[in-house]
């Protein structure tokens, strides 16, 4: 179903159906580096992914398996296209807590705010949560490639209701 909110003209033209056939609903990205600031000062994180095989990193990071999902795959081809295998390898020597699910990492790091024994402080294979620790801030790599896109969302022409599914569209927007 074609629903252009009242605020049409100010979403990203390029993510979004000129005719109003979809709408980019969220932003995520893969790739930043997300940290608990009560355990690292932002002087200290990583500016690329290579800066991870630096022994200070060992214990600390928490990441999302790397056949996780599609999006995560991708990221570490990207990576490993620029280092090789052998970064992985040097990853895998770092005592990574790998998880499953890319929300993982940030609960954790969010969780272990308050557990001061933790010395797990540093992701970049997650996405930002809302309504989680405000400790949990976020650094984009200053000299490598990440990744970002737009979740869109549409109307089913075949919906039922359609006036609440605009009216939902309108309050997203």
């Amino acid at each position: 179903m074609f629903y252009k909110p009242h605020n049409f003209s100010d979403i990203v033209n390029g993510e979004k159906d000129f005719d109003g056939a979809y709408l980019p609903l969220a932003l995520f990205s893969f790739g930043t580096f997300y940290y608990d600031n009560g355990k690292i000062d932002e002087t200290e994180v990583p500016s690329t992914y290579l800066d991870l095989l630096d022994a200070k990193w060992k214990g600390k990071l928490i990441l999302t398996y790397p056949n996780d999902d599609d999006a995560i795959t991708y990221l570490f081809s990207i990576i490993t296209s620029k280092y090789g295998f052998a970064w992985l390898e040097g990853l895998a020597q770092q005592d990574v807590e790998w998880v499953r699910g890319t929300a993982t990492p940030f609960m954790m790091l969010s969780e272990g705010t308050a557990n001061k024994s933790s010395q797990r402080a540093l992701s970049f294979t997650t996405t930002h949560l809302d309504n989680f620790s405000s400790r949990i801030v976020s650094k984009n790599p200053t000299q490598e490639e990440y990744m970002s896109w737009y979740q869109k969302t549409a109307i089913f022409e075949s919906t039922s209701c359609p006036d609440s599914a605009k009216l939902f569209i309108a309050w997203r927007f």
